[in-house]
């Protein structure tokens, strides 16, 4: 925690942290009084007081993954305000939204879509096949044909 300094060839970023918020995937630091001084190659000077600000200073993106489970936490909501586009930490991998085949359970990632939304961030999409995090019905499928159908299936519903 307190006053931090980072500099970069014609770029200086200048914070505070005053609070973390923990998460199974690590944490996210809370920064106050940001400031960020960039020089682009023509001479044109950017300064912002956010990071979501700096990125479109420097017509950049910025993200990070939110957890659902997490949304209700000030100094998380707070934290995540700073980014301009959001991905999902787990509520789009496969066990989450489709636990029972054919049984499809969209709401942890609609509500990652709505908190997105609602603070004008883009969605960048999660892994829609990973090696886990994978429903028992899938862990169960010893045919490749059928594990392909399910798979397919899946993806485009």
């Amino acid at each position: 925690m307190g006053n931090k300094a980072l500099t970069a060839g014609n770029h200086a970023i200048r914070f505070t942290v005053t609070g973390k918020s923990a998460s199974s995937t690590g944490f996210m630091v809370v920064i106050d009084q940001l400031a960020l001084t960039a020089t682009s190659g023509g001479g044109s000077t950017c300064t912002a007081t956010t990071l979501k600000a700096a990125a479109a200073c420097k017509g950049r993106l910025i993200g990070t993954a939110l957890e659902a489970s997490h949304l209700g936490e000030t100094a998380y909501i707070n934290a995540a305000r700073e980014f301009n586009y959001a991905t999902p930490g787990n509520e789009m991998k496969w066990d989450t939204i489709e636990p029972s085949q054919n049984q499809f359970s969209y709401g942890l990632a609609d509500q990652i879509v709505n908190f997105a939304t609602s603070n004008g961030m883009k969605i960048k999409g999660h892994t829609l096949v990973w090696h886990s995090q994978l429903p028992s019905w899938v862990n169960n499928m010893t045919n490749a044909t059928t594990l392909r159908a399910a798979m397919t299936n899946h993806i485009t519903k």
